[in-house]
């Protein structure tokens, strides 16, 4: 939940440097800058268009590429059954049923169960749990505080709407959640 400037890129980063592969998806806009801060952070993080004379550690695609080529993420991957998949603003995933890229990354989760799912967004709590759900579902797996169904993730979506305060301590008390707020 933390606004630009408070340490998602260097969290991810780290999650990428402990993986053996990981592949990075972000906003087309901010790819080479994201790249640019991912190295500063000592990861081998190169585009995926981009000229690389060796297998980088974490490649890097948009989200409109995953629209465009459904099934690029298994293709990246190269059968790895392990590996770290970053979803930097994660919340652009929401509408799974309909948007080609959410689609894309849900059938990668589903088939490669052994991937570690990175999401991250500094737009929580301003979104309805609706909007972010599966993240939390994709991310924390058994363990996310909405429960793993549409209709449980939007019960708890409405308690959240109705009670903000009881959602962000639900929240920081999950374990694999990591947030940074106004509030702390």
């Amino acid at each position: 939940a933390a606004p630009a400037g408070r340490g998602k890129t260097y969290v991810n980063a780290e999650c990428c440097k402990t993986a053996r592969v990981a592949v990075y998806v972000c906003p087309t806009g901010v790819l080479m800058q994201t790249r640019d801060k991912l190295r500063a952070y000592g990861v081998d993080a190169w585009a995926l268009d981009e000229a690389c004379n060796h297998a980088p550690q974490t490649i890097m695609v948009t989200y409109s590429v995953l629209s465009r080529r459904p099934d690029l993420l298994k293709q990246l991957t190269g059968g790895v059954l392990n590996g770290t998949l970053v979803l930097d603003e994660g919340h652009r995933t929401k509408r799974v049923s309909s948007a080609q890229w959410s689609k894309a990354i849900a059938r990668f989760i589903s088939a490669f169960p052994g991937w570690r799912v990175v999401f991250s967004t500094g737009s929580v709590m301003h979104k309805s749990v609706v909007d972010y759900g599966h993240g939390l579902v994709w991310a924390l797996r058994r363990g996310a505080p909405c429960g793993s169904t549409p209709t449980l993730i939007e019960q708890c979506a409405r308690r959240a709407a109705e009670d903000r305060a009881w959602w962000r301590a639900t929240l920081r008390a999950t374990p694999g959640v990591f947030m940074v707020d106004d509030e702390g």
